[in-house]
């Protein structure tokens, strides 16, 4: 009787034991499966589908084989998942799908794959982000063409109001990313919720090559954010003075007013950046211009104590 409690015992912490390295480690079959797709053992994860591992079973954060395959860029073993069957429209628990994370990995044989499988082009995620979107910034371009022929909707906004194409834009180095985009129709001036432009974050990340593409197709150079700041204004502000030759090279208006009536000559007194000043001044910027409270950028400097953009203002 001893011997027979004390095995049921031992037989009980065995299944406390295992339940507890399941909840913890996942190491199940369909953890293992998990595991073998992230690590990207392709024998492995052929084995346990063979062992009838579930692979569509989720684990933390919601992810499942298939999308830890896209995410690390294991691409025979996510066309090996997709061949089994695995939930190509799953999402995890921030709303990725398999298709988003390829995308924005720039893999463009999964994408293919999982396009081929009838993956959901038009899926968003938490954040509002579609396939298209996840893929703007992948330097890409081919993976857009594919994507948008398969009616990912090129226009689509996230929850902050981007679209790809701001997206694209502010990137670097991904001028063809955005040439395709314009090809496809993306609407060229369309803003942010914060009123930004694809136009302005390009030029003011000083992704110059995308500015030249952008602007070259029409965008507006002197496009106002939320708060009737140009771009011109925003890296006068930001003493980007860089930024402010490109712009000025581009037509930007150096006279233009915000809501408040200030200038991007205000605005570079403001950084306190004389380097800004000075290119502003020699390309015609009015240094008597007064901003809604009358005040001049002399006045702005004088009272920020700037002592050499106060002499240059004077001269």
């Amino acid at each position: 009787m001893k011997a027979s409690l004390f095995m049921g015992l031992v037989t009980a912490v065995l299944l406390v034991c295992i339940s507890f390295s399941v909840l913890v480690y996942g190491k199940d079959l369909n953890g293992e499966l998990r595991e073998a797709a992230s690590e990207g053992n392709v024998d492995r994860v052929k084995a346990l589908i063979e062992r009838e591992a579930d692979v569509s079973a989720k684990g933390k954060g919601g992810m499942s084989a298939l999308m830890i395959a896209a995410h690390k860029n294991h691409t025979e073993i996510a066309r090996t998942l997709i061949a089994h069957g695995a939930d190509i429209r799953a999402h995890n628990e921030i709303g990725w799908t398999p298709l988003m994370f390829a995308a924005n990995n720039g893999n463009i044989e999964i994408v293919r794959a999982l396009l081929a499988a009838n993956a959901d082009v038009k899926a968003t995620n938490t954040d509002g982000w579609t396939p298209l979107i996840a893929a703007a910034g992948s330097q890409s371009p081919e993976i857009l063409k594919a994507l948008f022929e398969a009616g990912s909707p090129v226009n689509a906004k996230d929850n902050m109001g981007a679209t790809a194409l701001i997206w694209a834009a502010a990137a670097e180095d991904n001028v063809e990313s955005v040439k395709v985009l314009l090809t496809m129709g993306a609407n060229i001036d369309e803003q942010d919720k914060n009123g930004l432009t694809a136009f302005m974050l390009a030029a003011g990340l000083g992704n110059t090559d995308a500015a030249e593409a952008l602007l070259a197709a029409g965008a507006d150079v002197n496009a106002r954010n939320s708060i009737g700041q140009t771009t011109l204004m925003m890296a006068a502000d930001d003493g980007n003075t860089d930024a402010v030759k490109v712009l000025i090279s581009m037509g930007a208006d150096v006279n233009a007013r915000s809501e408040l009536g200030y200038t991007a000559l205000m605005f570079g007194v403001n950084a306190g950046d004389a380097d800004v000043v000075k290119v502003l001044m020699e390309a015609g910027a009015d240094v008597n211009a007064k901003g809604n409270d009358g005040q001049t950028a002399l006045k702005w400097a004088e009272e920020k104590g700037h002592t050499e953009i106060i002499g240059l203002l004077k001269e």
